[in-house]
């Protein structure tokens, strides 16, 4: 595994009006894209829609919002995103959603913005991005772009972390299980594990 791949991601700097061009023409807007996981952790019981609208600078962004209905739908919807050449994808979901729109992007002139409202937002936590849609979207209006690297095993591009043995057991298990949150995660760990013997060059 080494890490030799890129992608442009937005980091937030909140407050920072002078920085980023804050009142925009219309004609100067960027495109963005909004890619809902709707079964992520803390998106159930919000209106997306309605907050996006509320808290998004209209004179900045025009958006799309479109919604995942399958595992590796992400991944297809960012695919379509930037033949449209579509300036920003958002990935609005946990690490999962994360890494399917994020693998979409690599090695290209799209942007991915993480509005993390998963069980874990471990890459946004990592980043310093804020938890939560309302806090994301107020802060994508004062946002910069920044380029990091990815990584790769086995021909799958990967953002964030990868595990072996039981770490990735349990991330098959909360996968399967059907919902999510904590309690989740530690009856998955909890469940029988057998050892596997592994060779990695």
């Amino acid at each position: 595994m080494r890490a030799f791949h890129r992608i442009r991601i937005f980091t937030f700097l909140c407050f920072c009006w002078a920085n980023f061009g804050y009142g925009s023409t219309a004609k100067e807007r960027k495109q963005i894209v909004f890619i809902v996981n709707p079964i992520s952790h803390e998106i159930k019981n919000q209106n997306v829609e309605k907050l996006i609208k509320s808290d998004l600078d209209h004179n900045k962004y025009e958006y799309t919002i479109v919604y995942t209905q399958h595992a590796n739908h992400a991944t297809k919807l960012a695919h379509e995103a930037l033949e449209r050449s579509v300036d920003i994808i958002a990935a609005v979901g946990g690490d999962g959603t994360v890494n399917e729109v994020g693998k979409a992007l690599v090695h290209t002139k799209g942007t991915l913005a993480i509005v993390s409202v998963g069980s874990g937002n471990g890459l946004a936590r990592h980043l310093g991005i804020p938890i939560g849609i309302v806090r994301v979207v107020k802060a994508l209006n004062f946002a910069r772009s920044v380029t990091i690297d990815t990584a790769k095993i086995n021909d799958r591009v990967f953002l964030g972390v990868a595990g072996v043995g039981v770490d990735a057991h349990i991330a098959q298990e909360f996968a399967n299980f059907g919902k999510r949150g904590f309690f989740p995660i530690a009856s998955s760990h909890l469940k029988n594990w057998q050892g596997i013997h592994l060779r990695i060059t």
